[in-house]
């Protein structure tokens, strides 16, 4: 259900981040589960797989920002919650064979990182290439 990855277990230290992956199965059903969660471990970052989010739907737990892929034609979708208090901004990143949310950190002096919570949908299969193709 979860998996925690730790880098560089110094805290105060932006070059430390906490980041978790969660296949979330309907996120808007266990919100206070991922949010009691994130509180338990002080996670910095947390990558979210099959949300079933509807547009009307509306996510937030205190002190994190949310960004989500958007798409209504079928189960999935993606989204990332991030500290409040870590410079990043949103990126699109077209991919056919994977559904994603991507953020970008901005560190000060040093060089950006991407950060993506992807899905492949088990409708579509990739090739010996890497290229999507629908079932």
């Amino acid at each position: 259900m979860f998996t925690l990855i730790t880098f560089n277990r110094v805290r105060n230290d932006f070059t430390s981040l906490r980041i978790t992956s969660w296949n979330a199965q309907v996120l808007r059903s266990c919100v206070q589960e991922l949010e009691n969660f994130i509180h338990d471990w002080n996670l910095d970052i947390i990558l979210v797989q099959e949300t079933q989010l509807r547009p009307c739907d509306h996510v937030a737990i205190p002190n994190y920002s949310f960004h989500r892929s958007e798409r209504t034609t079928h189960r999935g979708q993606t989204a990332i919650f991030i500290k409040r208090s870590i410079s990043h901004h949103q990126i699109p990143i077209q991919n056919q064979a994977f559904e994603n949310t991507a953020v970008v950190l901005n560190k000060q002096n040093d060089k950006p990182i991407t950060i993506v919570s992807a899905y492949r949908p088990t409708k579509i299969f990739t090739n010996s290439i890497g290229i999507g193709t629908a079932a």
